[in-house]
């Protein structure tokens, strides 16, 4: 199976979410993607998700976005992963970069996280994607 790297799986998604031409994407699956649409899924960012097989193994996953009168429900702001230069949020930072987000999603030793749930463990981590509702 292909492993998708984060920045390509969130120059896909945000793409093909803010085109609307379609109310669905296809995209190689990987347990990092599974992992962050839970996430989003649990947010109410995406209505659903689900897996194409192909000779009974999963190759792919479809994701089926959330739209509030034909208009996106939310805009990725920016991604902060950069395969050449990763940083990461000590948790007083954290609080400082939530005031130009509505969330980040993160990953530390919790696995990937919302900043919401990394506050309330008074953790940092590495940010992966900012958010902000429409």
């Amino acid at each position: 199976m292909k492993n998708i790297s984060v920045s390509d799986f969130y120059s896909k998604f945000n793409n093909h979410y803010n085109k609307r031409q379609d109310y669905s994407m296809k995209i190689n699956y990987s347990k990092f993607v599974i992992k962050v649409l839970d996430i989003k899924k649990d947010l109410g960012l995406i209505q659903n998700y689900y897996f194409i097989k192909e000779n009974n193994i999963i190759k792919w996953i479809c994701v089926v976005f959330r739209f509030i009168q034909n208009k996106p429900f939310f805009k990725l702001i920016n991604n902060f992963s950069k395969s050449t230069k990763k940083k990461t949020l000590s948790f007083f930072n954290l609080k400082k970069k939530l005031f130009n987000y509505d969330f980040i999603i993160l990953t530390n030793s919790y696995g990937i996280i919302t900043s919401y749930e990394a506050l309330k463990k008074k953790q940092g981590g590495e940010p992966l994607l900012g958010i902000k509702y429409v």
